[in-house]
């Protein structure tokens, strides 16, 4: 299958809103590659990653994000709406589309990821590295065409909160799974059970695959289908859960505040993240509105993320 790449030029402090404007419009697919002066800058910083690439082959001379849609006549719309919504970002801003195939973008992708360290546990390693020797537990990773490889603020954000919310046994629901990271970082944390909900059949088997490639297939269910306009779906997801992980926008985060509320244990934390700075006030009226209690939060760069019951 082909695919449509659009790639977004802008500086570093850019990327963050122009991820934030293509989530917005549902372009999940995302790659992002700082300048190499931020590449290095962080490199120096982390010294396991020192034997994984070399400096001069790291980052973008022109920071961007590329997004990615199949290559249907459905995907031009969506195309359109995101190419407005980064251009009224700014005018430093350059975007141009192209087609390319599916062994393409996989081997563009690969060489600007390596090993990634997430709070005080958890490593991601892609899936084609060699094994590490470390205590951190181990998060094989390839997220073929869907979103989550653990580099992105908004996924390192809801990792480390899941790191304080999980105690063993838990029931946890991971809506809009992308790759399968969180389930997958949620059972690794001591999870007893992970149901993966997504409204992308590509992120269906994504997550399907990396939880066998974790050893962890027997302790995920992946189901797909969308809880905020499928009502029946919703239904199906019966029980009480200790944790719910949504790492995705601001607007879903708000449309989803009453149909958590009812899925929570008692004692149950629900974990959000991908929500901009200028968002927050929004969410945080949203989530007041249906009596949550926010019980920490974090953030880094332009991009907030909160534990709330």
């Amino acid at each position: 299958m082909n695919w449509l790449e659009l790639t977004v030029e802008t500086t570093d402090q850019g990327l963050d809103p122009v991820c934030a404007a293509l989530l917005g419009v549902g372009l999940e697919s995302v790659s992002i590659e700082e300048s190499k002066e931020t590449v290095a800058a962080g490199l120096r910083e982390n010294d396991m990653f020192w034997d994984y690439a070399a400096l001069e082959t790291l980052g973008a001379e022109t920071p961007r994000v590329r997004a990615w849609l199949p290559d249907l006549p459905e995907s031009r719309p969506i195309i359109e709406m995101a190419r407005t919504a980064v251009l009224a970002l700014s005018e430093q801003i350059n975007v141009t589309l192209s087609v390319v195939e599916e062994s393409d973008w996989a081997d563009n992708w690969k060489q600007f990821w390596g090993p990634t360290p997430v709070g005080q546990r958890l490593l991601v390693l892609p899936s084609w590295e060699e094994p590490l020797e470390t205590e951190r537990e181990i998060l094989l990773l390839d997220p073929g065409m869907a979103f989550g490889t653990g580099t992105h603020e908004t996924t390192r954000l809801c990792m480390e909160l899941l790191e304080q919310a999980i105690h063993g046994g838990d029931r946890v629901l991971d809506l809009g799974c992308g790759s399968g990271i969180l389930s997958i970082a949620a059972v690794k944390l001591g999870a007893a059970h992970v149901t993966a909900v997504d409204i992308d059949p590509v992120a269906e088997k994504v997550t399907r695959e990396n939880a066998q490639r974790n050893g962890i297939a027997g302790r995920m269910t992946v189901r797909i289908g969308n809880v905020l306009t499928d009502t029946a779906f919703a239904a199906t997801l019966t029980g009480k859960y200790q944790v719910i992980l949504s790492n995705i926008v601001a607007d879903a985060v708000i449309a989803l505040a009453p149909i958590v509320k009812p899925l929570l244990a008692p004692d149950g934390r629900w974990i959000l993240s991908g929500i901009i700075g200028e968002r927050v006030p929004d969410v945080e009226a949203a989530l007041e509105a249906c009596n949550y209690r926010i019980l920490s939060r974090l953030s880094e760069g332009e991009w907030h993320a909160c534990c709330v019951r």
